[in-house]
């Protein structure tokens, strides 16, 4: 009988040369030293090493490829990426991804896995980074995203923000000056991240995490941070003690709240110093989510029960708001008028739909106003915060085109959706009004999308708004 003994020595050295020279080939490298040579390199199967220097995206509008994509915003353009697999980004020391763009995003990534961006700094110009309203990096349906030992400074708006993302790695990266928040995750799996630096950020809050799953943040420090609740967890099974910070240094901090209150956090062997808040967080720092804005049932379609023939109406009401801005709603829509609290309800029969004026920011007296952006970016966050303490509302959304400069007043619109603690939830738009040193918001929400669509009653109301005679 002859026995099988495998390939004779010379030719298995001969078979093992060959794997490696195939995946030597699979796996190319490129050397670039600019934003344009960035861009035409990126492509499955790679790995980009970035020499030292400032490789500024606006140079670079004009590069496309079948990976590379840009998205338009407001005075600027957003790198998106998508349809990539075993991609690499490494930068040497030195090297930074520069925005002279404060409304547009830095980098998105798309519907890719298995991608690693390595000691990079995204950062902004001066000017951009002061009135920087957008994020600088958002990753969407990416499975496998490694962060690591990379930066972002310089003013962004959420610094990181992940989107139904699986298995993210997150290692030695700092962040600072965030105005809207360092790291928000929704439907993100498999979250893994230690020795991180979070400094002179602001949130409302902080930290995001909704349906995550187990989260885990080691070896991690936080300082000097501001704004309303330093972590807000949302969690469609109620489980708590999911997101983990451990051996973390908490100091200087400043929140109203260590944590929302419909799932909490769990920090394990955790230094406490100068904070708002200390290690009794779960006893004394956690927010109540009491107050609602129109009562507990204000959801409730059943208030809003018509037995009229109201879809044979045509008219329309006016509401003059005290900011000195008027709308007009369909005259079958309820109106409920908290003028104390500088805010109404327009509600659709059966409660299908609702809109909701209020002035979530005002320009501090004397101060100079900021810049649009800054402004929307600013008002944007009061309203989450006032949304969330207020009736329990978890409100995400995103920009929706740019801005809109008219003789009187300038107007940003969003679209996202917004979520309450009894796990409903309902898709949102919004629409942000600078106009007499203040913000003013239009805030709709719906239970179905196309209620908020174009040629729709909301949108009706959207458009009306002017100034009052």
């Amino acid at each position: 009988m002859i026995r099988h003994r495998g390939p004779a020595p010379a030719l298995a050295i001969a078979l093992v040369l060959f794997a490696a020279a195939a995946q030597a080939q699979a796996q190319k490298t490129f050397d670039v030293s600019d934003a344009a040579q960035l861009l035409k390199a990126i492509g499955p199967d790679r790995t980009i090493v970035l020499r030292k220097g400032d490789y500024k995206l606006s140079s670079a509008y004009s590069v496309t490829s079948e990976y590379v994509s840009w998205a338009k915003g407001d005075e600027g353009r957003e790198l998106e990426l998508s349809g990539l697999k075993n991609l690499t980004i490494r930068g040497a020391d030195g090297a930074r991804i520069l925005s002279d763009s404060g409304n547009a995003g830095i980098l998105a990534v798309y519907s890719s896995s298995n991608v690693t961006l390595d000691n990079l700094a995204f950062t902004r110009t001066p000017s951009a980074g002061e009135s920087a309203s957008a994020g600088s990096l958002y990753a969407e349906s990416v499975d496998g995203l490694s962060i690591d030992r990379c930066s972002f400074s310089g003013g962004t708006g959420l610094a990181i923000d992940l989107w139904e993302c699986s298995k993210v790695k997150i290692r030695r990266t700092s962040v600072s000056d965030a105005y809207s928040g360092a790291l928000s995750a929704c439907y993100a799996t498999g979250i893994d991240a230690s020795g991180l630096s979070f400094s002179g950020c602001e949130g409302y809050p902080l930290f995001y995490f909704e349906d995550c799953g187990e989260v885990s943040v080691a070896d991690s420090k936080f300082s000097a941070n501001i704004g309303g609740t330093f972590v807000e967890i949302y969690d469609t099974e109620g489980r708590e003690g999911a997101i983990v910070f451990s051996k973390c240094d908490f100091k200087d901090n400043d929140f109203e709240y260590f944590s929302g209150y419909m799932a909490l956090p769990q920090t394990l062997s955790c230094a406490f110093a100068g904070n708002s808040f200390g290690e009794d967080w779960a006893e004394n720092a956690v927010a109540s989510g009491e107050e609602e804005y129109y009562g507990d049932d204000w959801w409730d379609s059943e208030d809003y029960d018509d037995e009229g023939d109201w879809e044979d109406y045509s008219e329309y009401d006016s509401y003059e708001h005290d900011s000195g801005l008027a709308l007009e709603y369909p005259s079958y829509w309820e109106l409920k008028d908290f003028a104390y609290k500088s805010r109404a309800g327009f509600f659709s029969p059966y409660g299908s739909t609702s809109v909701v004026i209020l002035t979530p920011y005002a320009f501090p007296a004397g101060a100079k106003a900021p810049a649009d952006q800054a402004a929307f970016a600013s008002a944007l966050s009061a309203l989450v915060k006032s949304f969330k303490d207020e009736s329990s509302l978890s409100l995400s959304v995103k920009p929706e085109g740019v801005s809109q400069k008219g003789e009187l007043f300038t107007t940003q619109e969003y679209r996202g959706q917004t979520t309450m603690g009894k796990g409903e939830s309902a898709w949102a738009r919004v629409k942000l009004v600078i106009y007499n040193n203040k913000v003013i918001a239009l805030v709709a929400v719906a239970k179905e999308a196309s209620s908020l669509e174009a040629d729709t009653d909301t949108d009706y109301v959207f458009s009306s708004i002017s100034v009052m005679e």
